[in-house]
């Protein structure tokens, strides 16, 4: 933008009214500092009181009535309309879209349209749902970002769809207090104030099926195969011996009954915008348990399994196989994930060809085969509320569409 100067009459006129408060207005003009000529379109933004308006076609700026305020300061900001389009928009429209845009905050760039677009999703639910304003950036701690918020004693549980999950979030961090270098993490503040984080939406999901085991057994048996009663559903856990050699675990783990009377676990790595792909590992205890399971469970070469893109769920079905030796455990594995996520789909899809037996051994479920199960069993009110919450923050895409288009295109 070309260096400008604002001159500016600031009048407060008070006078009494129907209306509470005091009232004034605020007029002056906006012009180019070196060719002292008028400027239109430039955003005039008083920031004490969050209110702005637009320079007028006539060069005059538009007056604003404000609550009367001891001192404002009055700044101009970016050119918010192009001059060629200034005469196309509404300028109520214009500064409504605005102050929108300022609320819902910084929106970064992403690798993947899918991330994106869901990232704008869950600034959506923040700004709409939660009404809280934008919060620290996770990894850039002068940045703020739209996904998040600021986390107060009243709003501590709003990553949540229902204060019961928030209570077993905070069971299960209060279990690992006290122990040190336990496998898997849960991360504080980000388990509580991180709207696209695959943690608190593994939680949103999967907790209330570990509070209401009854529930869990009407909706299980329509996606996990053989599933006959639950057991129990436990979150970021790995054995206590580490298998492994490192800090691998399961996001979810689902302890069941099958219709043979046999005790099975199924460990699910969850996935909500992040990639399966990701720094390769590697582990003398890999290794082994490869050279221990080939055959029985895996038949590519090892380097195949240690590729980027299939790292992560195998070393979750490491952790599978180390329990069936040395615990006699009989374990499966899977993804859970949006069906609309064509990444980690392809990548889940290629990794069963990669087992003995993957489709038995290796299980994918989606968070759309999820809601339709719940939806179709004879629900309480509160559970058909908490599914069609589930639906609305993590699917419901119509909802947030006119704000992704206005964020995306902000002059359309």
């Amino acid at each position: 933008m070309r260096a400008t100067k604002f001159i500016a009459i600031l009048m407060i006129a008070l006078s009494t009214s129907t209306f509470a408060g005091i009232t004034g207005k605020i007029a002056g003009t906006v012009i180019d500092e070196q060719t002292n000529e008028p400027l239109i379109g430039v955003n005039v933004f008083i920031e004490e009181l969050a209110i702005g308006a637009t320079t007028a076609i006539d060069l005059a700026l538009m007056q604003e009535v404000l609550q009367a305020s001891e001192e404002v300061t009055v700044v101009d900001e970016r050119l918010l309309l192009r001059e060629d389009e200034f005469t196309n928009h509404d300028l109520g429209r214009t500064l409504m879209r605005e102050k929108f845009r300022r609320l819902f905050g910084d929106v970064p760039s992403d690798k993947s349209d899918f991330r994106h677009r869901h990232r704008l999703h869950q600034g959506w639910w923040r700004t709409s749902v939660l009404v809280e304003e934008e919060g620290p950036h996770p990894t850039r701690s002068k940045e703020t970002v739209c996904n998040t918020f600021n986390l107060r004693d009243d709003n501590a549980h709003g990553n949540y769809l229902n204060g019961a999950i928030a209570g077993v979030v905070q069971a299960s961090i209060d279990a690992r207090k006290g122990q040190k270098n336990l496998p898997g993490l849960i991360q504080e503040p980000r388990i509580w104030n991180n709207l696209l984080s695959s943690q608190p939406l593994a939680f949103n999901f999967w907790a209330p099926l570990k509070i209401k085991p009854e529930l869990a057994n009407k909706v299980l048996p329509e996606l996990i195969p053989g599933f006959k009663s639950l057991i129990d559903i436990e979150f970021e856990w790995a054995p206590q011996q580490k298998y492994t050699g490192d800090r691998s675990a399961f996001d979810v783990l689902i302890k069941y009954i099958d219709t043979n009377e046999t005790e099975v676990w199924l460990g699910l790595e969850v996935k909500y915008t992040d990639t399966l792909s990701g720094e390769p590992h590697d582990h003398e205890e890999y290794r082994a348990l490869y050279k221990r399971y080939h055959e029985d469970v895996f038949f590519k070469e090892y380097t195949e399994y240690i590729k980027p893109k299939y790292n992560q769920l195998f070393r979750n079905q490491l952790i599978a196989c180390a329990l069936h030796q040395h615990e006699q455990r009989q374990v499966r594995c899977g993804l859970f994930c949006s069906e609309k996520d064509e990444s980690a789909l392809r990548t889940a899809k290629d990794y069963q060809w990669m087992l003995v037996k993957g489709e038995e051994q290796f299980l994918v479920l989606t968070y759309e085969a999820f809601i339709a199960a719940v939806q179709q069993t004879h629900l309480t009110w509160e559970d058909r509320q908490w599914s069609m919450l589930l639906w609305a923050r993590y699917l419901g895409m119509p909802l947030s569409k006119k704000t992704a288009e206005e964020m995306e295109n902000p002059f359309d």
